[in-house]
């Protein structure tokens, strides 16, 4: 039986890592009454997950999302894409003007780069900011549309 997309557990019962293709982490690429006209809706940052998927499924046919083990008293976090053929964690996040909502999504992914040893991760956002260096690992925060343009 061949490894889980982490290389730790069998695929069937690995705790580290499940398909993004689980029922609640689908993206939709269909219509829904949310997409429908123009709005300011908080859907944006699903909306970018999904261009982010689509663009990496073209890529690769093996888009994982990543699940933190959570120890004693920690918090179970997710990174929302994990390619195990090149390694990369990818968080998309819609802005990390929000200190929450930077230290949350900087926290998922750390925690994921330590735990399964990969010393580069990337957030995509609104704006390119200065990479985050942490515990000897680096974190890239590059422009959603600037990643898009160059993955395309």
């Amino acid at each position: 039986m061949p490894p889980s997309a982490c290389g730790i557990g069998p695929p069937d019962q690995c705790r580290y890592c499940t398909l993004a293709a689980t029922p609640e982490r689908i993206p939709t690429t269909g219509w829904y009454p949310g997409c429908v006209g123009f709005s300011f809706s908080a859907n944006t940052g699903k909306l970018l997950e999904v261009v982010v998927f689509l663009a990496l499924r073209r890529k690769t046919s093996e888009v994982f999302y990543y699940t933190t083990p959570a120890g004693y008293g920690a918090r179970v976090r997710s990174v929302d894409f994990y390619l195990p053929e090149s390694r990369q964690l990818i968080q998309v996040a819609q802005s990390l003007s929000n200190p929450a909502t930077r230290e949350r999504e900087l926290r998922a992914m750390v925690d994921a780069m330590r735990t399964l040893d990969i010393s580069q991760g990337v957030i995509l956002t609104d704006v390119n900011a200065e990479p985050v260096k942490e515990n000897g690992s680096t974190i890239t925060i590059r422009s959603f549309a600037e990643w898009l343009l160059d993955n395309s």
